[in-house]
């Protein structure tokens, strides 16, 4: 069991901010609303993993890795859109 929680939380942490980079794409790069989304998002996704970690004994390691895990993916540098070109 813990090897699957292990699995499931680096596999989510790793993917997650994956996605929600995606979704940041529809802002130009520098632009308010990115930073905003982006923000949010991040403190959202550091709530959940904070609350999954505080909240739930069968859930807190999960929620451990994801954030460790996925913040890094979060906090990158822009690497832009086809809009900004």
């Amino acid at each position: 069991e813990k090897c699957m929680h292990r699995l499931l939380g680096v596999a989510l942490g790793k993917s997650l901010p994956i996605i929600i980079n995606g979704f940041s794409n529809i802002f130009a790069c520098g632009s308010m609303q990115r930073n905003i989304f982006q923000g949010l998002s991040t403190w959202i996704f550091v709530f959940s993993g904070c609350f999954l970690y505080y909240d739930s004994a069968m859930w807190s390691y999960v929620g451990c890795l994801v954030g460790g895990f996925g913040i890094p993916g979060l906090v990158g540098p822009c690497m832009g859109n086809a809009s900004d070109a």
